[in-house]
């Protein structure tokens, strides 16, 4: 688990990268952040932050070779933990130690971000993603490979307001 969320984090920077103009303040902190204490910084940083009076897009960050790397990284990790784990050990762990309890719940914090960033994303470049953004992970190292085949919308969207 705590591999993974090592993994996680590096995943979401580039959707964080995106943000730049469109959120305030600057996302690149609790990004940089997120590396040490996971979700539970990026999460309030989500919550609070306000759309930028003037968003402008921002080159987004190339990001198939990452998501190749960090998928075999990923993948990876998942068969050195079911050929040398054992669930039983790990929920003994979840219900005894603090902070296994602790990064158990920072991976599924991570999952919900992963959700509102990866539709976020997909707006810029006009795809839709169902499955992707609710398969924890996975789908965000998939969105990661593929978010660069379709062009991306450099107009800022602007909602329309209804009087």
């Amino acid at each position: 688990m705590f591999s993974i969320l090592g993994v996680y984090p590096l995943a979401l920077f580039p959707l964080l990268w995106s943000e730049v103009n469109q959120l305030r303040p600057n996302p690149l902190l609790p990004a940089a952040t997120g590396f040490v204490v996971g979700g539970f910084i990026i999460a309030p940083y989500l919550a609070f932050a306000r759309q930028s009076p003037y968003p402008t897009p921002i080159k987004p960050l190339p990001t198939r070779i990452l998501g190749v790397v960090l998928l075999a990284v990923t993948i990876g990790l998942f068969i050195a933990a079911a050929t040398t784990g054992d669930v039983k050990t790990y929920w003994t762990y979840v219900e005894q130690n603090q902070f296994v309890r602790t990064m158990t719940v920072d991976f599924f914090l991570l999952a919900f971000i992963q959700i509102t960033l990866m539709n976020r994303d997909a707006k810029r470049y006009k795809m839709s993603l169902w499955p992707l953004p609710y398969i924890p992970l996975f789908g965000l190292l998939f969105w990661l490979i593929i978010r660069h085949k379709q062009p991306f919308n450099e107009a800022p969207t602007r909602r329309p307001r209804h009087a």
